[in-house]
């Protein structure tokens, strides 16, 4: 370690002890005096902060390509090929469900409303016109009439003006009492058989004229609804005249019963007859 001389202080004066010989202030340069290679230490030091920046922007602009593509994803295009073919398959798909909810809705509409065929042709006066023969084969037999009393005894009053008969106390006076009840009894039957059968053939008239006005009908059919509706009031047509039709089979039926029955009860008088005493 350099140890700096020791001077003698004089009394009243101040002595300056420099710690280092670098402290010892050197004597001055003439001026003009500087170095010529002065400049060299500055450019050393600009080259060195200059290289300090711009290598590592270097390696930086060197790598960073490298670093982007390493954080893109790897892009498969069969998958993405295949990914656009199922989507246009269900994009075809979505277009057939959505054309099919449009007929739903179609078939809905058409299955819905009300068009008035059900009571066309076929009102409460209507039916009371259908109902025109007795409720019951007694009232019939009785002379009774049903849904239209005017016409059925005008039927009536038709049938005793062309066919003339004697009454039962007449018939009696000529016949035996189980002869003037079969005689009573098929009169009624009789009756009651050509009454209701002229009607009946009267009646298939309006029946025709029905089938007709609804038919006419076909061509207002809106939609499906309307269609069935009117499909229904044709049938109910059609069914009134089996009914009909079933009426006029149980009236052959009663006629020949009491056919029947008429011949059982001149069997009966005859075997009486026979069991009679020979004068």
């Amino acid at each position: 370690m350099n140890r700096s001389p020791v001077i003698p202080a004089k009394a009243g004066n101040r002595v300056f002890i420099p710690s280092s010989p670098r402290a010892i202030p050197s004597s001055p340069r003439k001026r003009g005096s500087r170095s010529k290679q002065s400049w060299i230490p500055a450019f050393a030091g600009m080259t060195r902060r200059w290289i300090s920046v711009f290598v590592p922007m270097t390696i930086f602009l060197c790598l960073f390509p490298v670093l982007t593509y390493a954080t893109m994803p790897v892009i498969d295009y069969t998958a993405i090929s295949k990914m656009t073919q199922e989507y246009q398959k269900l994009t075809e798909l979505y277009k057939n469900a959505e054309s099919q909810l449009e007929q739903e809705k179609q078939l809905v509409s058409d299955a819905e409303g009300h068009y008035g065929f059900g009571v066309f042709e076929n009102s409460i006066n209507d039916l009371k016109q259908r109902q025109w023969s007795p409720d019951t084969w007694d009232d019939t037999l009785q002379g009774l009439s049903g849904g239209n009393p005017e016409r059925y005894q005008q039927l009536m009053d038709e049938y005793k003006k062309s066919h003339p008969v004697l009454s039962s106390s007449d018939y009696e006076k000529g016949a035996t009492e189980n002869q003037s009840k079969t005689y009573a009894q098929s009169i009624a039957v009789n009756r009651a058989a050509t009454v209701n059968a002229s009607y009946a053939f009267n009646d298939i008239k309006q029946h025709l004229q029905n089938v007709h006005d609804i038919s006419s009908k076909i061509d207002q059919s809106t939609n499906t609804k309307a269609a069935v509706d009117l499909n229904s009031r044709l049938n109910a047509e059609l069914a009134y005249i089996s009914v009909q039709e079933l009426k006029m089979l149980t009236l052959i039926n009663q006629q020949l019963a009491n056919q029947q029955s008429s011949e059982i009860s001149e069997s009966s008088d005859n075997s009486k007859f026979n069991t009679l005493p020979d004068a």
